[in-house]
């Protein structure tokens, strides 16, 4: 009885219908996997090149100043001491740490903020307008200034 069991398991096709929809199935979410995970690589690619340029600094001071980028707003701000070139030249170096560090770039911020801020410094307004291109230069190197400045 044992072999004519196994003659008829082994005859029996429906077992063999089964077997090819299983690997059917199993062909089509291995495919769906690597197609998944093919697009979300460049997806994810795409993803983060959109938010480096959202978050891009310049872009955000673009927005909040109709359009104009730092030298731009820079150019056409109503100075009291320099034209508007030199405010520009002065915010490049500024900005680039091979020519200011961090530190020094704090220290004449607070040098400059309290001559500002002194009714008997003799040029205020040379004042007012380095204390503001200090601080957007600040601002897009990320550097915060001394406590209570």
């Amino acid at each position: 009885m044992r072999v004519s069991g196994v003659r008829e398991f082994l005859g029996d096709e429906a077992g063999a219908i089964a077997v090819d929809w299983v690997v059917i199935s199993a062909t089509i979410v291995a495919m769906a996997l690597a197609v998944v995970a093919v697009a979300s690589n460049g997806v994810e690619s795409v993803s983060d090149d959109i938010v480096a340029e959202v978050s891009d600094d310049e872009i955000i001071f673009a927005s909040q100043n109709f359009g104009r980028g730092y030298e731009a707003y820079l150019r056409e701000a109503d100075w009291q001491s320099r034209s508007g070139q030199q405010q520009v030249n002065l915010f490049n170096t500024l900005t680039d740490p091979e020519r200011r560090s961090d530190a020094q770039l704090r220290n004449q911020h607070r040098n400059w903020s309290n001559r500002a801020a002194d009714p008997s410094y003799s040029n205020p307004g040379q004042a007012a307008d380095r204390v503001a291109v200090y601080e957007l230069a600040m601002d897009v190197r990320g550097v915060e200034p001394h406590s209570g400045y």
